[in-house]
């Protein structure tokens, strides 16, 4: 049953369908029937997913047959999966007193519904309740884990402040927001939006042969400050015998991933990608993406689009119940190649965005590098609340709650901005929406406004040095951006864009971040500096020249690296002065391969200095790989006093202490760039030469 209220929510087919069932049987006549037939009838409604059918059924049968608990738990589902929050929460009320105060799952929905309709005060005591009922119990543990993210979303709410700043928000009206669900907005300009809908005034009734009402997609534009119904979307997109779920736009505008979905022979709804391209001022015929993305037995749907801009490969994010997903609904992606015209398998974006239960309608920001989505299985305000994961891939930051006015305590789904970053749309089936019956059975399109849109740039040129004097400019210098948070244990990152011939670069920002930049040119050491933006409240560009030194062709000297005499060991302040130096250095540049040199005065034995200088060479190697270090990027050599850069003795044979100690040092030397792959996100491989 939890399946078939997903397709209700998640794919934005149903629309209060009436069978054929539910027409013979209206409420005069559902008077004539048995117990037995009420309850028979009712079961069938549920399982067609015609909940207003089974709702119709039990209520009458429950009259007939009070005190029947699981009649009234499958009452309440039958409200709960018609999103009727009100009466769902009063009969698993009802139910949860029936059964004796004993029934978990109608514990646990009360409080879910108690939540959704804006009660978290209830909705904790009741969590708390059922997580006390359902100890130890193993088939209920993933329901007790969502019940402790229930009560950290409650707790969460008064503390989180808007994500987005102050947001205006605004419903679209009756031109395109009809009484059955709107859903999967998408941006083809800053001021048009393609969107599914089923534009129907009254019940839909559904028969084998039905065709008429399926979901198209339409388009909406906007003109100054409001929005206008502008027909149905052109092209080869739409079909009569099988509904559109969503679509997205490539980044070049020049692919359009469509899902349609259909009823497959077990009466199963299934959703399949296909793909229309650019032909001319036309499009191809959609066709259907092959049988590793589209696997039939489950569901694939709600694409977006983005570019990959180190490897240039178009990847795809969309969601699935396949084989391998954390929860019901995950979030997989796939890419394709443009060179070879292949497709990858798809693979599970990981358990930093995914949980153990819905993830839906993710929306990708191609220039900040975010992933916003729909998720029921992270602490949030009430049902489906919306969330953003910077990074991409399997790499993700952990989610951030959009919170209010974005979020309510109903669903919010398909967030998407505008190209101006200044506003966007998104669904939702809060009080105020179109519909012919519950008050909250279907999402609506809204819009949002950024009152205090902050815009911030960082621009700069990219310079090479060499023994401290400033060469030339440098082009073709990779640029990368990474995300400093807090709960990551290693920076993210988000975007990387080049220098043009003059040296120059410049990347959008966004504020209240902390970042890193990356600088990197072959032939050069990498630098990585901090850029701070937490602070800027007001638009700006913020200007950030970098110099960068070509690789050292000279042994380099590592000052405050000091023994205690006869010993091999690193001293604390040795260790210190590593840390800041060579482990920094390694850990920017993966790409350098270097030999660690110590060297002795001429005290004791050529075999004993040897053997100590080595000791202590091999003694900078172990520590350099205790700090990550890769081993074979590491050469340990011991010169013993073979190599001294002053004389230990003065002219007259006298010793010299000053000499002797600049003798006693540790030094490295840049071998050159080894060819090595790094994994980079999500296992695809970048060579370094």
């Amino acid at each position: 049953m939890r399946g078939i209220k997903l397709l209700f929510i998640i794919l934005n087919l149903a629309a209060f369908t009436i069978s054929a069932q539910d027409e013979m049987h209206d409420s005069t006549s559902v008077k004539l029937l048995k117990p037995s037939q009420l309850k028979n009838f009712g079961k069938n409604a549920l399982i067609q997913g015609d909940y207003s059918a089974a709702s119709m059924y039990y209520e009458r049968y429950l009259k007939l047959r009070p005190g029947k608990y699981k009649a009234a738990y499958a009452l309440a589902d039958a409200y709960r999966m018609n999103r009727d929050y009100e009466n769902a929460k009063t009969w698993f009320s009802k139910s949860f007193e029936l059964s004796g105060n004993e029934h978990e799952l109608s514990m646990f929905y009360l409080a879910q519904m108690q939540k959704m309709t804006g009660d978290c005060k209830s909705a904790k005591e009741n969590f708390t309740k059922f997580r006390k009922l359902a100890s130890g119990k193993d088939d209920l543990r993933t329901f007790t884990k969502l019940a402790k993210n229930e009560i950290a979303g409650c707790d969460s709410i008064k503390d989180k402040k808007p994500l987005l700043g102050k947001i205006a928000i605004t419903h679209l009206d009756s031109t395109i927001n009809k009484v059955h669900i709107e859903g999967s907005p998408v941006f083809i300009d800053s001021s048009t939006i393609i969107y599914t809908s089923m534009r129907v005034s009254g019940k839909v009734f559904e028969t084998p042969d039905s065709s008429a009402n399926t979901r198209k997609f339409f388009l909406a534009s906007k003109q100054g400050d409001d929005w206008n119904f502008n027909g149905e979307f052109s092209g080869p997109f739409n079909s009569e015998k099988e509904n559109v779920s969503s679509g997205a736009l490539s980044p070049d505008g020049k692919r359009f991933y469509v899902s349609r979905c259909a009823k497959n022979w077990k009466g199963k709804m299934i959703c399949a990608l296909y793909l229309s391209v650019k032909e001319g001022e036309g499009w191809s015929v959609p066709e259907k993406l092959n049988k590793n993305i589209n696997i039939p037995e489950y569901t694939s749907t709600q694409p977006t689009v983005t570019i990959d801009p180190v490897k240039n490969l178009e990847v795809v994010y969309f969601i699935s119940d396949r084989k391998g997903s954390v929860g019901k609904h995950d979030i997989w992606y796939f890419t394709f190649n443009p060179k070879k015209k292949t497709y990858t398998t798809p693979k599970n974006a990981g358990n930093k965005v995914n949980t153990v239960n819905d993830e839906l309608t993710p929306w990708y920001d191609n220039e900040n590098r975010t992933l916003y989505y729909s998720s029921n299985g992270w602490p949030g305000i009430g049902g489906l609340d919306i969330f953003r994961s910077r990074g991409e891939y399997r790499k993700f930051t952990l989610p951030e709650n959009l919170t209010s006015p974005i979020n309510s305590s109903y669903d919010e789904l398909y967030f998407t901005s505008a190209s101006n970053g200044q506003g966007g749309v998104f669904t939702s089936n809060r009080p105020g929406t179109y519909t012919l019956k519950a008050g909250s059975c279907c999402d609506d399109i809204y819009e949002y406004k950024r009152l205090e849109y902050v815009k911030v740039d960082v621009i700069g040129t990219v310079s090479s040095t060499k023994d401290s004097v400033v060469t030339g400019f440098l082009p073709g210098t990779k640029i990368s951006l990474y995300i400093i948070d807090e709960r990551e244990p290693e920076p993210v990152l988000v975007k990387t864009t080049e220098t043009n011939e003059k040296g120059e670069y410049m990347m959008a920002l966004e504020p209240g971040v902390l970042y890193k930049i990356g600088f990197e040119k072959k032939g050069f050491l990498n630098k990585l500096v901090t850029l701070d933006t937490r602070n800027i409240t007001t638009s700006t560009r913020i200007e950030k020249n970098q110099t960068i030194t070509s690789l050292p062709e000279d042994v380099l000297r590592l000052d405050n690296v000091y023994y205690e005499t006869d010993k091999y060991e690193l001293t604390p302040g040795s260790r210190n002065a590593l840390d800041t130096t060579l482990v920094s250095m390694m850990k920017e540049n993966p790409q350098l391969k270097i030999e660690i040199r110590s060297h002795t005065d001429d005290v004791g034995t050529d075999a004993y200095n040897k053997n100590l200088s080595q000791r202590r060479a091999e003694g900078v190697v172990k520590y350099l790989i205790s700090q990550g270090i890769e081993k074979d990027r590491l050469v340990a050599s011991g010169y013993g006093e073979s190599k001294p850069l002053l004389p230990n003795r003065n002219s007259d044979g006298s010793d010299n202490p000053k000499n002797r100690e600049k003798n006693r040092r540790t030094e490295f030397k840049v071998l050159g760039t080894i060819e090595r792959t790094t994994i980079i996100n999500d296992g695809e491989h970048v060579e370094y030469d």
